[in-house]
C-alpha cells in the first residue's frame, strides 16, 4: 500500500502486484484546474527513490511547470498543498472556506489571467448579500491574498488583481462576559467538585481550551504555586495517503477510515510566540483544588490498575492533569459538554467555554491590573488584544460612575446597582 510523506513529496515508492516499484508526484494543476501528476515505474525501490528525486528537484527548479494558465481554483488548492508554509490547522481553515466560498463562484473557475479586481468585489459582495458577515469574506480574503502574491513571484501571473482589492472590514469585536454573581457562584460550585480546578483555571486565569488539555504535571508546581503554560492541543483532520489527489481517493472511505491517512490525530504545539509561553503565579484556593484533583485523579487510576502516559508525535511522554481514566486527552467536544452541563448544576444561564477567558481578562482589568500584566497571564502578544477590552471596560465603569452618582446625588436606594453582564448580553441581542 503506499504511504503518504511530507507534503509536496509526493507518493513513495511501493511495489505493485506485477512485482514492479511504482511511485507519484504531483506536478501542479492544468489550465482547467485537474491534478497534473507524474507516475513512475522502475525494477527497484532505489531506482524509482532516485528517479522521483529528479523529478522533484526539477519541479522545485520550475523546469516542469504548472500549467500556463490555471484556474483560480486550481492554483488555490496546488498553492494550499504544496506551497503554502502555514501551520496544520490554519491550512485546514484557509481549505475550509475556499471550498465553501469560492469553488461554487463563476470567479473560481477563471483562469487566473482572466481575473479582474471586480471578481473578488463580487465573491465578498455575494457573501455579504447572502447573510454572511464581513469577518469571513475577510477570512477568504487572507486565504486568497498570500496564493496570489506567491502567483506573482512564481511567473503563473502577471498581475496580482487582489491587491487593489479592499479587505473586507472585520466586525468590530464584541467580548462575551460572565455576569459577576455567576462567576463567583461558578467558582463555588467548582471548589465541590473534585475535577474543578479545571474550571477554576479557565475562570480565574484565562487558560485557552487546547492549552488547559494540554496541561502536564510537570507544568504545575504546587510549592512555589505557579503554573507554567508552554503546550497547547490539537486534533487536525485526517488526510487521505491513499491518492495524491484528496479529492478522489483510491479508498473510497471517509480520511479518518483511510488505511493510508496522515497528518491527523492528536498533537501538542509549543506556542508560535514568547508570550504565549508563560509562568502564572497561582491564587492558594487554586493550588488547594489542584491538589484535591491530583490525589484524586492518582488514587483513581490506582483503583484501574494504572494508566498511560500520554504519548505524542515528537516529543517525550507525560502525565495530563487532566484527561481519561487511560491517560489519554479529553476530546474538546466531550469538555464543552461538561462545561455546559456545569453551568447548568450552578444554575448560571448558557455561555461558550471560551467566554470563561473573556471573563477573566475583563476582570482582571476592572480590578485595576496593568495591561501588560494582563497580557502576560492571558499569554497575548499583541497590545491590540489589551486594546480591543477597552471599550467594554470604558462602558462598565461609566456605569458604575453612574450608579455611584444615583447612590449619593440622587436619591437613596436600598442596595448598589450591580454591574449585570446578563442583562447586557439580552439588550445587545435584543
Amino acid at each position: 500500500m503506499a504511504r503518504r510523506r511530507s507534503k509536496g513529496e509526493g507518493v513513495a515508492a511501493y511495489q505493485t502486484s506485477d512485482g514492479r516499484w511504482r511511485a507519484e508526484v504531483n506536478l501542479g494543476t492544468t489550465g482547467s484546474g485537474a491534478r497534473k501528476r507524474k507516475t513512475i515505474y522502475g525494477a527497484s525501490r532505489a531506482e524509482v527513490d532516485a528517479a522521483l528525486r529528479a523529478v522533484l528537484n526539477q519541479r522545485d527548479q520550475g523546469i516542469m511547470q504548472l500549467g500556463k494558465t490555471p484556474t483560480l481554483i486550481g492554483w488555490m488548492d496546488y498553492y494550499l498543498e504544496n506551497l503554502c508554509q502555514a501551520s496544520t490547522r490554519t491550512v485546514e481553515e484557509y481549505k475550509s472556506k475556499i471550498n465553501l466560498y469560492l469553488r461554487p463562484t463563476t470567479a473560481g473557475g477563471k483562469k487566473l489571467s482572466d481575473l479582474a479586481y471586480t471578481d473578488f468585489e463580487g465573491i465578498y459582495s455575494g457573501m455579504i448579500r447572502k447573510g454572511l458577515s464581513s469577518t469571513t469574506a475577510a477570512h477568504l480574503h487572507r486565504a486568497l491574498s498570500p496564493a496570489l502574491k506567491e502567483a506573482v513571484r512564481k511567473g503563473v501571473l502577471a498581475v496580482n488583481p487582489l491587491s487593489t482589492v479592499k479587505t473586507p472590514k472585520v466586525s468590530e469585536f464584541e467580548a462575551e462576559v460572565i455576569d459577576t454573581d455567576d462567576a463567583r457562584r461558578l467558582i463555588q460550585a467548582a471548589e465541590q467538585q473534585v475535577d474543578g480546578v479545571k474550571w477554576m483555571v479557565a475562570l480565574a486565569l484565562g487558560l485557552r481550551q487546547s492549552e488547559r488539555l494540554a496541561l502536564g504535571l510537570d507544568q504545575v508546581n504546587l510549592e512555589t504555586a505557579t503554573l507554567r503554560v508552554n503546550r497547547s492541543l490539537t486534533r487536525p483532520r485526517w488526510q487521505h495517503g491513499c491518492s495524491s489527489d484528496p479529492r478522489t481517493p483510491v479508498c473510497g472511505k471517509q480520511a479518518h477510515w483511510c488505511p493510508s491517512k496522515h497528518s491527523g490525530g492528536v498533537r501538542v504545539k509549543v506556542p508560535k510566540s514568547e508570550a504565549g509561553k508563560r509562568t502564572i503565579s497561582l491564587p492558594q484556593p487554586i493550588v488547594k483544588a489542584f491538589r484535591k484533583h491530583i490525589k484524586a485523579q492518582q488514587k483513581r487510576h490506582l483503583e484501574l490498575g494504572g494508566y498511560s502516559q500520554f504519548e505524542y508525535e515528537g516529543g517525550a511522554p507525560y502525565d495530563l492533569v487532566f484527561c481519561k481514566d487511560n491517560g489519554r486527552p479529553l476530546e474538546a467536544s466531550a469538555d464543552n459538554k461538561a462545561w455546559k452541563a456545569f453551568l447548568r448544576s450552578a444554575n448560571v444561564p448558557e455561555a461558550r467555554l471560551h467566554d470563561a477567558r473573556h471573563t477573566a481578562a475583563t476582570t482582571l482589568l476592572l480590578m485595576g491590573v496593568d495591561g501588560r500584566v494582563v497580557m502576560d497571564i492571558l499569554g497575548w502578544s499583541q497590545i491590540s488584544m489589551l486594546n480591543r477590552y477597552q471599550h467594554i471596560i470604558s462602558e462598565m465603569k461609566q456605569r458604575a460612575s453612574d450608579a455611584m452618582t444615583e447612590a449619593l446625588w440622587q436619591k437613596p436606594v436600598e442596595t448598589a446597582e450591580v454591574i449585570d453582564f446578563t442583562a447586557r448580553r439580552l439588550a445587545k441581542k435584543g
